[in-house]
C-alpha cells in the first residue's frame, strides 16, 4: 500500500519539525540533509544556518535539486526499493532453509537490516557474534544498540550492500560456525571489507542498472 505519512505531513498547528537526509539513499560521501519548517520559523533557521556559517557546497544542492525535481530520484529509489527487496527475500529463505525455527525472523516491511531472535540452545547473541565474526561473517547484537540490557537473544543483520550470491554464502557460515568448531577459526575477510559476511560498514545501495 501507500507508505505512511509523516507526522509533519499530519500537523495542522505548525508543531512539528521534519528533518532527514539523503546520506542513506545516495552514494558514500554524499552528505546533504533538510529541514521542512513551519512557515513562522523559516526566518529564525535561516540565520542560525547563516550565523554557524557552514553550508554544505551551493553545487551539490543545485544538482539534488535538479535531480529531484526531473523525477530521478523517484526513479532511483523505485530500482533501490527492488533491489532491497530481492535482498531481504533472500536473506530470509537462507535463514529458513539454514536455521528452520532455532530462530524467529521479525516482520519487516521494508528497510536495509533483519532482527533475528535466536533459540536459547545456540547460546548467547554475543557468542554467536564473535564465532560468525571468527568465521568472516559480520553481524551485531541488538543489545549493542540499546540503553538498558537486554537478553542477548538477538543480532541485525545488515543486507544493504552485499549481492544475493554473498547473502547466501555468509548465511551458510554461520550456520557452519555454529554447528562446527572448526568453521570459527580466524580468518582475514570480515564483513563488508571483502568478505562473506552481512555488510556494516557501508551504507549506499547499488541499485541495479535500468538495462
Amino acid at each position: 500500500g501507500p507508505p505512511l505519512p509523516s507526522l509533519q505531513g499530519l500537523d495542522r498547528d505548525g508543531r512539528v519539525l521534519y528533518m532527514n537526509s539523503f546520506n542513506r539513499q545516495m552514494p558514500v560521501g554524499f552528505h546533504l540533509g533538510f529541514i521542512v519548517l513551519p512557515e513562522g520559523l523559516v526566518e529564525r533557521f535561516v540565520g542560525m544556518a547563516e550565523a554557524v556559517g557552514h553550508a554544505p557546497s551551493a553545487l551539490e544542492q543545485r544538482a539534488l535539486a535538479r535531480f529531484v525535481a526531473d523525477g530521478h530520484y523517484d526513479r532511483y529509489l523505485r530500482r533501490v526499493r527492488g533491489a532491497l527487496a530481492e535482498r531481504k527475500e533472500v536473506l530470509e529463505q537462507a535463514l529458513r532453509r539454514h536455521f528452520g525455527q532455532s530462530i524467529v525472523v521479525a516482520p519487516a516491511d521494508a528497510g536495509m537490516h533483519l532482527v533475528v531472535t535466536l533459540d536459547p540452545r545456540l547460546g548467547s547473541a554475543t557468542s554467536i557474534a564473535e564465532r560468525a565474526r571468527q568465521a568472516g561473517v559480520g553481524v551485531a547484537t541488538v543489545d549493542r544498540f540499546r540503553m538498558t540490557p537486554g537478553t542477548d537473544r538477538q543480532l541485525v543483520l545488515f543486507y544493504s550492500t552485499l549481492p544475493v550470491e554473498r547473502i547466501r554464502d555468509a548465511v551458510g557460515r554461520l550456520a557452519r560456525a555454529l554447528s562446527d568448531p572448526a568453521e570459527t577459526k580466524p580468518r582475514a575477510a570480515v564483513a563488508g571489507a571483502g568478505g562473506g559476511g552481512f555488510g556494516m560498514l557501508g551504507r549506499s545501495v547499488k541499485a541495479p542498472s535500468s538495462q
